[in-house]
């Protein structure tokens, strides 16, 4: 009996591992799809997963889920956010108990390998707030509530940011380590956890308190989920070296949380403490000795929500301090410190920061500095002094660093009281000097020395003003006067500072300069930003500019940064031999693409030069390989830069002017095959005499208006486009010489005259005869075709040459005849012109004269004899204005005649 209930359990055992196996490999797609949407459907963020894997066999007897490469991405206002990417989270889940007893019991649940990045905006809203309400569900009184049990749960190497804008709170933990168990079935039970972070950091209004310090803490939390508290006692932190004790309390009755939490280490060396600056101790921190009197303590008590933060306080002391590495004879002496910061009720705007005293001596140099600080956020009060000597190089001494050097000497004297908006009107109390000499600096990052000879400032209530900056990186100088103006609130608050600097310089090489910061890197995109809330105008002189290949030379005139963007004004330098003249723009901003709009004035600049350093005219205009000469150009552009700070072609729009003379043209494919196609070898070697182009460049074409080509052997006029894609659409017109039409492609024009119009004139046709060729397909391998201008259907027209020849010349015949028989009119009204003044005018002088003799006849008889005969000089005088006028109407058309004879 015994061996038979084994041998069943046994056999349940085996159908139930298959069936496992079964379902996960036959409705794994269905399961996949079935977890993603319905975790869509319940959460306001985009939930995905790469695999999911269910199965008893190596978690037996419990049931085990894999989930693997989960994300979590936010949407709305978070959705450039991720709130979490997991490489791998497992749940252990007992069968037994959930078949016989309705209940889930969690074994284990694990997340590996995870980034959560935990973000609360300015107005309160947090990404991780994405379970979607349901206010018009009703609840279910009769449905028997699961039960649902947790044993244990881990978080294995996960990275953590937490960054609150509303309160200014930032912390992030890298490596993260944690782990909890206890009876979460019950309302009331101890919670035994384990954390280890390799790095954490932690900073509260902008201001860093912790910078990558290890962290461990085992403690016990008392959990009362009646209540809703929770609570620490007596437990230890450990950052880095340093222990701290504290006690904490959480209560979270309803979306509030209220706190107290208490910490100090009072009985610690000073040693320990130490041990949270990252430079100590990273540094060989074992043999560092330290001596004095250390204090730290503080609480963070009240209530935290959306719109109010707790109160809490901090205080620092250390007397008679001193530390030195073993191996090294200086060392810091005489360290003392006493710093208190309060804040009572949480309001930002109720911090206090006291630095009473903070003295030191390196070596024989003497360095002390108090700070109060009230009101920091509607209108800070500043009362700080700072005063001593610092030698660079003892202190590198003093911190060892590897891979870097640090030589030279900081002297301060500066004392600031007052508010900061008396400072915005120029009232309020600073002076004093802040001057560096001789400064050295280099690490294994950068690679290049920087210097500092000389930077001299002084302080007022209204300006910094910059004395002298003198200063070398790599092989970049800058020598720089000038003042800024709001550096007060600059550092205080982050407001704009504004000023007026002039810089000199004999070589900036931005090539060496990008290295430095990293932005020529090409895995990054556009990594680099210019800064924010900087108002600086500069009037520059600098000798020579580096960029990539690139070498300008000369350059001055204005620069101007404002809202991350420079600002060029008249900036004018040497490039290629070429003198550039620049106003516009660059602006890069965050998370944006680095932009430019600018206006140049090229001269002089060198036709093959410019197509072998500009990408723009090696895609868009390449005859220019073919041309050797000068140009001159009128340019608008704007345009998005790719991650190098070129020009991205596919977003660039430009129009302009481009001015050519005395250049030289041969060696050009398109120009080649041409001359070839009219028959005129010539034309494959041209000297350009002058040429002028409108061009714009928009949605990746770069398209010219018609202009005209003036050369040594005939004038070209050309119009067209050209696109990024490669394609051509050009078309050229050519005049051509008599000479080469009766031996080249037309050379048939003559016998089409012969046929149209013997007497025609062959040279008066040439005049007006005009070939066009036709450029399409792409630049490598151009189709020519040739029509000729004005023949009807134009230069597309597929009709042979001849017959576009022969509608010319019918054209040009009509015109020609029109024109002779204009001719023949104008001569013919000519002569009935003349004609008629000659036949009035013979009538006039006749008229006159009969009427002359009637009035000097004085006896009665002899005037009407008189009278007979002015009337027979009258009648003679009709009759010849008469005949006149009959002959040369005879004339005129006997002239139109011959004319309409002759067609």
């Amino acid at each position: 009996m015994f061996k038979k209930i084994v041998f069943v359990l046994l056999g349940l055992i085996i159908i139930v591992a298959l069936s496992s196996v079964l379902i996960a490999v036959v409705y794994k797609k269905d399961i996949n799809n079935f977890i993603v949407e319905s975790a869509n459907k319940k959460l306001n963020a985009r939930f995905s997963f790469k695999d999911v894997s269910i199965g008893i066999i190596k978690s037996f007897p419990r049931l085990g889920v894999d989930i693997e490469d989960v994300k979590i991405v936010g949407i709305r206002e978070f959705e450039k956010d991720t709130l979490a990417i997991i490489s791998k989270a497992s749940i252990q889940i007992s069968i037994t108990e959930y078949l016989f007893n309705h209940s889930v019991d969690i074994e284990k649940i694990k997340v590996q390998q995870a980034d959560f990045h935990l973000k609360v905006l300015k107005n309160g809203m947090s990404n991780w707030d994405i379970v979607k309400t349901d206010s018009l569900a009703v609840k279910d009184t009769t449905k028997k509530a699961m039960h649902i049990a947790l044993k244990k749960y881990e978080i294995d190497n996960a990275n953590i940011i937490y960054d609150d804008q509303l309160r200014n709170v930032y912390a992030h933990l890298v490596d993260l380590t944690h782990s909890g168990s206890g009876d979460f079935t019950k309302d009331i039970f101890s919670l035994d956890t384990k954390t280890n972070a390799e790095k954490l950091s932690f900073s509260y209004l902008g201001k860093p308190y912790l910078s990558e310090v290890k962290a461990k803490l085992e403690a016990p939390l008392q959990m009362n989920f009646t209540k809703m508290e929770f609570a620490f006692k007596n437990n230890e932190l450990l950052l880095n070296a340093l222990p701290i004790r504290f006690d904490a309390w959480f209560a979270m009755p309803d979306s509030n949380i209220d706190m107290d939490i208490k910490f100090d280490a009072a009985k610690s060396p000073l040693k320990d403490f130490l041990s949270l600056v990252p430079l100590l101790y990273q540094n060989s921190f074992k043999d560092l000795t330290a001596s004095g009197k250390f204090g730290l303590s503080g609480y963070v008590k009240g209530r935290m929500n959306n719109i109010q933060m707790p109160g809490f306080g901090l205080g620092l002391t250390i007397e008679n301090g001193a530390f030195k590495y073993a191996t090294i004879p200086a060392g810091i002496k005489d360290l003392n410190l006493n710093l208190k910061i309060d804040n009572p009720d949480g309001n930002v705007d109720h911090t206090v920061i006291d630095m009473r005293q903070m003295q030191m001596r390196l070596n024989n140099q003497y360095i002390q500095a108090n700070l109060l600080v009230k009101t920091p956020k509607s209108n800070p009060y500043i009362n700080a002094k700072a005063k001593g000597d610092m030698d660079l190089g003892a202190l590198l001494k003093i911190i060892p660093q590897k891979e870097l050097t640090l030589s030279g000497n900081i002297k301060m004297d500066l004392i600031v009281n007052g508010n900061v908006n008396d400072f915005k009107v120029g009232k309020g109390f600073a002076k004093g000097n802040f001057d560096v000499s001789q400064m050295n600096y280099t690490n294994a990052s950068i690679k290049k020395e920087v210097q500092i000879a000389t930077a001299s400032f002084t302080v007022t209530p209204q300006k910094l003003l910059v004395n002298a900056f003198s200063s070398t990186m790599g092989k970049s100088d800058f020598n720089i006067k000038g003042s800024l103006e709001n550096y007060i609130l600059y550092f205080i608050k982050n407001e704009p500072i504004a000023g007026n600097v002039s810089l000199n310089s004999n070589l900036i090489d931005l090539n060496e300069l990008m290295s430095l910061s990293g932005s020529n890197k090409t895995d990054t995109n556009s990594s680099f930003e210019l800064p924010k809330n900087v108002n600086l105008s500069a009037t520059a002189n600098i000798v020579q500019i580096k960029y990539k290949d690139f070498l300008m030379s000369n350059a001055s005139g204005g620069v101007a940064f404002a809202d991350q963007k420079v600002n060029f004004k008249k900036l004018a330098f040497n490039l290629l031999d070429a003198s550039f003249i620049m106003n516009g723009s660059f602006a890069k901003q965050e998370k944006q693409d680095p932009e430019t709009n600018l206006t140049l004035t090229i001269q002089n600049l060198n036709i093959n030069k410019a197509y072998k350093s500009f990408d723009i005219i090696q895609k868009y205009a390449p005859i220019a390989e073919a041309l050797q000469g000068n140009m001159n150009l009128n340019v608008n552009l704007s345009t998005l830069l790719t991650k190098s700070l070129s020009p991205n072609l596919g977003t660039l729009n430009s129009e302009g002017d481009v001015y050519i003379n005395d250049a030289n043209l041969s060696g050009s494919g398109v120009l080649n095959k041409m001359a070839d196609l009219v028959k005129w070898s010539q034309l494959k070697s041209l000297s350009v005499k002058t040429a002028h182009l409108s061009y714009s460049i928009q949605n990746g074409r770069f398209i010219v208006k018609p202009f005209d080509v003036l050369t040594n052997l005939t004038k070209l006029n050309i119009s067209g486009s050209s696109g990024l894609d490669k394609s051509i659409n050009y078309v050229i017109g050519i005049d051509m010489p008599k000479q080469v039409v009766d031996l080249g492609a037309a050379s048939d024009l003559s016998r089409e005259l012969a046929k149209i119009s013997p007497t025609l004139s062959l040279d008066n046709i040439v005049k007006s005869l005009k070939l066009q060729v036709l450029v399409t397909g792409n630049m490598q391998n151009p189709n020519l075709k040739l029509g000729i201008k004005g023949a009807g259907s134009g230069a597309e027209a597929s009709t042979p040459i001849t017959s576009q020849i022969k509608e010319v010349v019918n054209n040009a015949v009509k015109q020609q005849v029109n024109t002779k028989l204009d001719q023949a009119q104008q001569q013919a009204d000519a002569i009935i012109q003349e004609a008629k003044i000659a036949a009035d005018k013979l009538k006039q002088e006749a008229y006159e004269r009969a009427d002359k003799m009637v009035a000097d006849a004085q006896n009665p008889f002899a005037k009407m004899g008189v009278k007979l005969v002015a009337d027979k000089i009258k009648k003679e005088a009709d009759n010849k204005s008469n005949q006149i006028i009959e002959e040369a109407n005879q004339r005129a058309k006997d002239i139109i005649n011959k004319a309409k004879n002759q067609q």
